[in-house]
């Protein structure tokens, strides 16, 4: 799957979470971005990120005006690094 498809659901590993969590500013900018607890976002770095809530994150970034940021984190997911 190409993860630089803004249109593709797909179910990220810890460390692709982490990444991707990252590159849209960290995990409390992540959390307010998504109206969501930063303990379960935390979690997202341990356990994962299920396609539904990768899904919320991308449209909650795209809705508030984060579309670079989206970009950049999705680009990262894609050359496998850190942003």
């Amino acid at each position: 799957m190409d993860v630089t498809d803004l249109s593709a659901a797909m179910q990220l590993s810890a460390e692709q979470a982490g990444v991707f969590l990252d590159g849209l500013g960290g995990t409390v900018a992540v959390s307010r971005l998504a109206f969501t607890p930063v303990t379960t976002v935390h979690g997202w770095r341990r356990v994962g990120m299920s396609e539904a809530r990768f899904d919320h994150v991308r449209l909650a970034a795209t809705a508030r005006g984060k579309g670079e940021e989206l970009a950049a984190a999705m680009a990262a997911l894609a050359d496998g690094e850190a942003v």
